[in-house]
């Protein structure tokens, strides 16, 4: 399954441009819904044992419909309150299927991502391989209860995009009902729509990149006074690694940066775009420091998603078409090997694994 993703999703953005106006009978467009049809599948229907976490969801699936409230199961300590819900409303509905917490992740990221990526992506094959080789994918197979509130998150940039304050806040306040690290989500809204007034705030970011990498424990020793979950997981996700990753956002970044005057003016959301990239390589910057950082940077992954193929048209428009398309070319290639690399690293990912989902799973067709 991760061999046919890459190398479709690669053969595709190779191949395949944007038909203008995004009609719906193109083959770029069938393309890309073919992409998504296998990445729902792959999520929707794995085997318990694809995923660091994915049997356990299964097993909480079944305590959380056995407990006989949510306060003593735990309340808000142990698990938060929409997908506590979520899992008893489907345990009325599906009985025994603990199958339908993984479907309802695939609708999440389906509709958040796969919709997003669709609309606001000048290039959205490209993106697609993008969210499949900087991690996100992977990660999706593995952080069903954060995965699902980054996709509410992933949603609310449209109402980041059109301005409309109560409806982002409101998807804020959802997603932190499915994961509580959601409500850092929060500031985008301040930093990609109000900042926008300061014409020449990018500097600002440095220097709070910067903070963070020097001060990182202390807003981390914060959190953990607040959070007794926080605290757990500074405990047990110690250790500074995530050097290829930060590489890679940290040369988006700087061509993003270079090109900030260009992607302002021929890219109606591009300093949205910029802004929340920004604050994506603060949070790898952090990375580099603690592990803990990364459950907060992973939100913020959509935004070079949705910036790569804009650099792909902005390299071709300065530098002529044939340095454009030997830059996407390798771009492209090396995401491909990335996302090759990030799997092979985990056993619990390896794709012949999905090839065992009906058996190795008895709760599929419960």
């Amino acid at each position: 399954m991760y061999t046919i993703l890459v190398i479709s999703a690669l053969l595709f953005s190779l191949i395949l441009n944007p038909p203008k106006g995004k009609n719906l009978s193109s083959v770029y467009n069938y393309a890309y819904y073919a992409l998504w049809t296998l990445i729902f599948v792959s999520i929707a229907f794995r085997g318990e044992e694809v995923g660091r976490d994915t049997i356990n969801y299964i097993n909480k699936y079944f305590s959380i419909n056995a407990a006989v409230s949510y306060r003593s199961y735990g309340g808000t300590g142990a698990y938060e309150p929409i997908y506590f819900y979520m899992n008893r409303l489907f345990g009325h509905l599906f009985g025994d299927w603990s199958q339908s917490v993984m479907v309802a992740e695939a609708v999440a990221i389906l509709v958040g991502y796969g919709g997003v990526l669709k609309k606001y992506s000048v290039n959205p094959i490209v993106s697609t391989l993008a969210f499949l080789s900087l991690g996100l994918y992977l990660d999706s197979l593995c952080l069903l209860r954060q995965f699902i509130a980054m996709s509410v998150c992933a949603w609310s940039l449209k109402y980041v995009i059109e301005k409309k304050t109560a409806k982002f806040y409101l998807c804020v306040l959802i997603a932190t009902g499915f994961h509580y690290t959601a409500f850092f989500w929060i500031i985008v809204y301040f930093i990609c729509v109000d900042m926008l007034r300061y014409k020449r705030s990018d500097w600002v970011f440095v220097v709070v990149a910067l903070i963070g990498y020097f001060y990182v424990s202390v807003f981390q020793n914060a959190l953990a006074f607040a959070s007794d979950r926080w605290n757990h997981y500074a405990e047990i996700e110690t250790g500074a690694e995530g050097y290829i990753a930060f590489t890679i956002f940290f040369l988006i970044t700087i061509v993003a940066f270079v090109n900030r005057d260009t992607i302002r003016s021929n890219y109606q959301y591009g300093q949205i775009l910029i802004n929340l990239n920004y604050i994506n390589i603060i949070f790898w910057t952090m990375r580099l420091v603690t592990r803990n950082a990364e459950r907060l940077a992973i939100f913020f992954c959509i935004a070079p998603v949705l910036l790569v193929p804009i650099l792909f048209e902005v390299v071709e428009k300065k530098a002529g078409k044939g340095a454009g398309c030997f830059f996407k070319f390798g771009v492209l290639m090396l995401m491909a090997i990335y996302y090759v690399y990030k799997y092979t690293r985990d056993a619990s990912l390896y794709p012949y694994q999905f090839m065992n989902v009906i058996s190795s799973n008895n709760t599929l067709f419960k």
